[in-house]
């Protein structure tokens, strides 16, 4: 019974709905990208507390256990001075000794010598740490609501109070035979009309451009949202590595995919580094004991390749929002477009003028209405409802509307 029950979570988190408030890229955002996030949060947190996470060794004063659950716990580091090195010089990425001399005297053919410089004028190795994947899979699942959070918005500013209409009308969204009652038709023509007539009521001249426009705007802000959301999380995750740029993981990856080893360190060892090294210190019989020693991350293997998903997926996220903010800009000052694509669709008629006359007056919150009408709803459906609608809404815009009657077509 759990299973099913969760089969039927995911089923509802489907983009693949013919019920939908937004456009298919909204969709993308909220469901794609948040079921994504808590999915790779769940491989990790599975991966972490199932498996072995470290292997260390060098260390002769601790105990295996300890030393692997000390490193884990208090961290671990690379050094960044040993990147991007000869491979002669260095066992691996990140990783060398802190006590080698900053350099060696050698003596010259021409009888000279290389002088070094005295130790207390050579700049320190610099340490990176690495803590990020103590706490990974909660970041994923903390950021996976930021895709979501924009559809809860648009929700709130009307579009919510649309869901029952459109949950009368799905059920013949396929059919093109059947047909609902004359009851329904006036019921779902009576919830349109009412809503777009709340949003052409009269006021000051801000009251009157807000109703009108208001839903459209939300609407427009809920795509920033989708927008800054996904570049959030891509600095943040950023943020999380001192070694590498995780904003051009996934270009430096297709760079060097084709042969890795002709980079001395490659982006995924600088981000995600399996040979580490960590240093122990504890209190002992002869005081503060220390010792350094070397471990193995092997989940870093895993983590390469989700987080490169993750940022290819943000990438395509983000490039794709930035299109549909243009577009949707596009369509709120477009009227013609919008009207002639519901004509291509079959959801408004040539023979019906009233009906642009009607599209074109009533603002971007009433087209807004009517599109994600069309969008759920049978052309043959959509086409009864505005004949019970049109000449109601035009009679309430006050243009001497005779009924029975329809307007020039206006453009």
């Amino acid at each position: 019974m759990l299973l099913l029950g969760s089969l039927g979570t995911i089923k509802n988190l489907s983009i693949f709905k013919d019920l939908s408030l937004d456009d298919w890229l909204d969709q993308m955002n909220r469901t794609f990208m948040f079921l994504l996030l808590c999915f790779m949060g769940t491989i990790v947190a599975v991966s972490q507390y199932t498996g072995k996470n470290i292997s260390c060794d060098g260390f002769t004063k601790f105990g295996e256990d300890f030393s692997q659950d000390y490193c884990w716990t208090q961290g671990l580091y690379t050094i960044k001075e040993a990147y991007d090195l000869p491979e002669s010089q260095i066992p691996y990425p990140g990783i060398i000794p802190e006590n080698v001399p900053a350099c060696r005297e050698h003596a010259l053919k021409n009888g000279g010598k290389i002088v070094c410089p005295p130790e207390d004028q050579v700049k320190p190795l610099t340490r990176a740490r690495h803590l990020w994947y103590q706490w990974i899979p909660f970041y994923f699942w903390v950021i996976a609501p930021v895709f979501y959070l924009p559809y809860m918005f648009v929700k709130r500013m009307g579009l919510d109070r649309m869901k029952p209409l459109l949950k009368i009308m799905s059920d013949y969204y396929h059919c093109t035979t059947e047909t609902p009652s004359e009851e329904i038709i006036v019921k779902c023509a009576d919830w349109v009309y009412n809503s777009i007539v709340d949003r052409l009521s009269e006021g000051s001249s801000w009251t009157s451009w807000r109703n009108r426009h208001g839903l459209g705007l939300a609407v427009l802000v809920s795509k920033f949202m989708y927008l800054g959301g996904s570049v959030l999380v891509m600095m943040m995750t950023t943020l999380m590595f001192q070694v590498g740029d995780f904003k051009t993981y996934g270009i430096e990856w297709l760079r060097q995919f084709p042969n890795p080893e002709n980079y001395s360190t490659s982006v995924k060892h600088k981000l995600f580094p399996k040979m580490v090294a960590c240093e122990i210190k504890r209190w002992g019989t002869t005081g503060l004991e220390e010792e350094n020693g070397m471990c193995v991350l092997a989940p870093n293997v895993i983590y390469q390749y989700i987080f490169l998903i993750m940022w290819f997926a943000l990438a395509i996220t983000i490039c794709t929002n930035f299109g549909n903010i243009f577009f949707y800009l596009f369509k709120l000052t477009a009227t013609r477009y919008t009207y002639n694509k519901l004509v291509a669709t079959g959801h408004f008629s040539h023979k019906h003028p009233g009906w642009k006359f009607m599209y074109y007056r009533i603002g971007t919150s009433g087209r807004v209405l009517l599109n994600i009408v069309a969008q759920n709803t049978n052309p043959i459906i959509f086409g009864a409802i505005m004949e019970k609608l049109t000449p109601s809404v035009i009679k309430h815009l006050r243009i001497g509307h005779v009924p029975g009657e329809y307007l020039t077509d206006p453009a």
